[in-house]
């Protein structure tokens, strides 16, 4: 079996992380093989969300581990958007996405849609399947979908897509400059 090349892009990998010490070793292991297979470059950022479960212990002891992977401390529950903002602000590579801890975008899958970001400075994509560990994430992630669709038809790709952006987006966007952004709708495939 051949192995994938390795694309030179450089890639920060965010995941917010909120009481999740259960699926807190699986998720990052399998993160670190996937990202070495397709990128030579990359980083794997971790946020704390204030976790009470012993979350926030376990993501220091796995980044003494590997300087690979970064951990950000909220301190307290700031929720999603935010964790995920600090973490851009931290982000150290050419292009950014945040995945969730239970990892229902496919890193190949990224990899596969870096070669469209030569053009673009924002890339929506979205899925057609869902890749999550938990059952109970697969079933409310469809019907979120599925209600998406319903109540906003025109825009399902930019409310459940997936987000890839030039790092360099980020200092530009809060100076409200023109973005290129690139909306696919490919459907992604196991």
């Amino acid at each position: 079996m051949n192995s994938p090349e390795k694309t030179a892009l450089s890639l920060s990998l965010i995941i917010p992380v909120y009481n999740e010490r259960v699926l807190l070793a699986k998720a990052t292991e399998h993160c670190l093989d996937e990202l070495q297979k397709y990128f030579s470059n990359f980083e794997l950022i971790l946020v704390d969300d204030g976790s009470t479960d012993g979350s926030g212990e376990l993501l220091k002891q796995t980044a003494k581990k590997d300087p690979r992977i970064m951990v950000i401390e909220n301190g307290i529950n700031l929720n999603v958007g935010i964790s995920i903002q600090r973490a851009i602000k931290a982000a150290t590579k050419d292009f950014v996405v945040h995945n969730g801890i239970d990892l229902p975008l496919a890193i190949a899958d990224i990899a596969k849609q870096l070669p469209e970001m030569t053009t673009t400075d924002v890339l929506i994509f979205e899925r057609s399947y869902y890749n999550g560990a938990t059952s109970w994430r697969k079933v409310t992630s469809f019907l979120n979908r599925t209600l998406l669709m319903l109540l906003f038809p025109p825009v399902p790709s930019l409310v459940c897509g997936i987000l890839i952006f030039r790092k360099s987006t980020d200092e530009v966007s809060s100076n409200r400059s023109f973005l290129k952004p690139r909306a696919l709708h490919l459907p992604l495939r196991k």
